[in-house]
């Protein structure tokens, strides 16, 4: 038995309206967004002095070994 175009609509709107609700549940709000901003941007800054760093290191570690 085939489903009436009304009840496929129906059926299609609750379907969304699921898929509404889950996406709401995982989304950041905004201070949660701005933290996480933060700390992502902190570990981009950290990664980026440590690589700057890293030559010189690696250099003065290679002169101390015999």
């Amino acid at each position: 038995m085939s489903k009436d175009p009304f009840q496929i609509l129906a059926d299609e709107l609750t379907l969304i309206r699921k898929d509404m609700d889950q996406l709401q549940r995982t989304s950041l709000d905004k201070d949660e967004a701005k933290k996480l901003n933060q700390i992502v941007t902190a570990a981009v800054l950290k990664m980026t002095k440590t690589a700057e760093d890293a030559p010189g290191e690696r250099n003065g570690r290679m002169l101390v070994m015999p």
